[in-house]
């Protein structure tokens, strides 16, 4: 139920929001995500999708290490 909550008032922010920044919000499992998938297959599926190098460097830091931090 915390999850729901906390995405909502995500969602709110962003809609909310009057910066002339463009916002994102991706949510990912990776306690399941990271289990399943090897980092090459990660790359190859970020790169066919058309993200840009800078946000699947982003991406791919957070997914290989132990910590992360998103402002």
């Amino acid at each position: 139920m915390d999850n729901i909550i906390l995405v909502k008032e995500i969602t709110h922010c962003i809609r909310k929001s009057r910066t002339k920044i463009k916002i994102m919000a991706i949510k990912i499992d990776l306690s399941q995500a990271y289990d399943s998938l090897e980092r090459p297959f990660i790359e190859d599926t970020l790169q066919s999708f058309g993200f840009p190098p800078k946000l699947q460097n982003v991406i791919m830091k957070c997914i290989m290490t132990s910590t992360m931090q998103v402002l």
